[in-house]
């Protein structure tokens, strides 16, 4: 089998100290798609094989290595530790109610964490990330530098960026020109 090698194994080792970032890397990570009219059947497999609810639009639930981000009508992002977790949903889920995929080699989850992380991410988007506009627990997708990202605010100073793996070291390296000059992980 082959290694799975960090989408940030080309930077320098991390030695900032204001900001930290880092990959998550879960098991697996898995986009779910449901057709409008079974939106309902959806959201019950998804609570029924995760043991959460799926989140409105806009959200994300996290509970016990698990994420489901709601991240467009009858869109769903999972990331779970769980390595079967893909033929779990094949088995429950059929193509007239929706379809899965596994994008765990395609998609790269980058933790920006530290006090000033919300305003180096707010020079980068156009969305109000003030913590009353964009609580923790809220997920949105937009463009960081040209780049496709789902941004998950996890807590007051924590944020994952959900980005295709192709341009995770590219959008590390424009975060850290933001921040002042990459100096490896800030």
């Amino acid at each position: 089998m082959a290694e799975r090698r960090s989408a940030l194994a080309r930077l320098p080792a991390a030695t900032g100290t204001r900001i930290a970032l880092s990959e998550v890397r879960p098991g697996t990570i898995l986009q779910l798609h449901a057709w409008p009219q079974t939106l309902d059947t959806v959201r019950r497999i998804i609570t029924e094989l995760l043991m959460m609810s799926a989140p409105a639009i806009g959200h994300a639930e996290s509970a016990a290595g698990i994420t489901i981000a709601a991240i467009a009508p009858g869109r769903f992002l999972i990331a779970a530790e769980a390595g079967d977790l893909l033929q779990r949903f094949e088995a429950a889920l059929t193509a007239d109610a929706g379809t899965v995929s596994d994008v765990s080699h395609g998609r790269v989850i980058l933790k920006l964490e530290g006090a000033t992380a919300q305003d180096l991410l707010q020079a980068c988007v156009m969305i109000d990330l003030d913590s009353a506009a964009f609580p923790p627990g809220r997920v949105a997708q937009t463009m960081v530098h040209h780049i496709d990202v789902v941004i998950h605010r996890r807590s007051e100073t924590h944020f994952e960026l959900w980005v295709l793996r192709s341009f995770a070291e590219t959008l590390a390296e424009w975060l850290g020109d933001i921040h002042g000059g990459y100096k490896g992980y800030f």
